[in-house]
Parts: structure tokens; C-alpha cells; sequence
């Protein structure tokens, strides 16, 4: 749904109404729903009511115990797979906790930079481009791709395939900078 509006917003017609809107329309739902969210994920999982809320419970948990993990090698982490483990939580479904768990908060300040600044740009050389040519919808889409990464990467771990996904996309992203950025110097001389 990320991905979709922020589509949606970069390709309206207006788009200054568009954002605006979606501003609006995020204040309206969004703090009302962080309110009643806070409310819901503060239960402990023994007393959950739903499976789902037992999963969001679990995930709060899963943050707060593995934090205090995650501190104490905090700049290199504890390597990919010798990490201590919560006996009752094997799996760490949230790839911006298991990162700096294993490779400590140099890796993660580096990918955080990677997904942002790639983001940002796309976003920027989308919005510069002239609308509706190939360049601007594919650096819009690239800009759509990286917000969905960036949410996921809240809620599941990456796995070894998805992280060769995101750099080869990576790849391709800058490669249509560059060409883009190419073009408008060429066409400024």
C-alpha cells in the first residue's frame, strides 16, 4: 500500500493537492490508529487476546530483549551466525534489529544511508524529469520500491536473497541516475 500511494501521489496530476491530501489523510488516520496501536502491542504475549495481537506482542518483545543484546557489541556486532540467542526467540523477524545484531551499527548506519539516499534521489530526479517520460516513471517506481523495502525490513528479515535484490536494484537505480544526470548536462552544452 506504501508503494502504491506513493506512486499514486508522484504520477497525480497536481501534486502538490496529491501530498497535501496524503498529509492530511496520514494525520487524520494515522494518529488515531498510532493511539489505538500503542494500546494494542503493550499487552504481554500470554495475554493476547487474537493471534495477531500475540504476533505484534511478540515483536515488541522480540525488540526489547534483543536490544540489550544488540548493545553490547554495538559498533561490529556478533557475526552472522554466533550471536546469542533468546532461547523462546530463535527467529528475529526484523531486519533493521538483526543487522546491527550481527554486523553491529557501522553495517546498519552504511545500508541505511544505501536505502535513503538512493530513495531520495530517485525520488528527486523522478519529480525533475518531465512527467510521464520513461526516466521520471522508472526512477519514481525505483523511489516507490525503496519506501516498500524500507517498511518490510520492519516487520520480516530480509533473507540471503532479498539482500542481492536490493543491491542489484541498487545498481540499476544509480545506472539510471547517472544516465538521467548525463542527459541534462548534455543537453545543457
Amino acid at each position: 500500500a506504501c508503494g502504491a500511494v506513493v506512486l499514486l501521489i508522484t504520477r497525480a496530476q497536481h501534486r502538490r493537492y496529491a501530498v497535501t491530501i496524503a498529509f492530511a489523510a496520514l494525520l487524520i488516520v494515522g494518529i488515531p490508529i498510532t493511539l489505538a496501536l500503542k494500546g494494542y502491542v503493550s499487552v504481554k504475549r500470554e495475554l493476547a487476546t487474537s493471534v495477531a495481537q500475540e504476533t505484534v506482542a511478540y515483536r515488541r518483545e522480540l525488540v526489547e530483549r534483543y536490544l540489550t543484546i544488540m548493545t553490547e557489541r554495538i559498533t561490529w556486532g556478533w557475526g552472522r551466525n554466533t550471536w546469542p540467542r533468546v532461547s523462546t526467540m530463535n527467529s528475529i523477524d526484523n531486519e533493521f534489529l538483526l543487522l546491527p545484531i550481527q554486523h553491529g551499527l557501522v553495517a546498519l548506519g552504511l545500508f541505511l544511508t544505501t536505502l535513503f539516499w538512493m530513495g531520495g534521489r530517485s525520488c528527486w530526479y523522478g519529480v525533475k524529469a518531465t512527467r510521464g517520460s520513461e526516466e521520471s516513471e522508472l526512477a519514481l517506481t525505483f523511489f516507490a520500491i525503496y519506501m516498500v523495502i524500507t517498511v518490510t525490513m520492519t516487520t520480516v528479515y530480509l533473507g540471503a536473497q532479498t539482500v542481492q535484490l536490493f543491491f542489484l536494484m541498487t545498481g540499476w537505480a544509480e545506472g539510471l541516475l547517472l544516465r538521467m544526470r548525463d542527459a541534462r548536462i548534455a543537453a545543457a552544452t
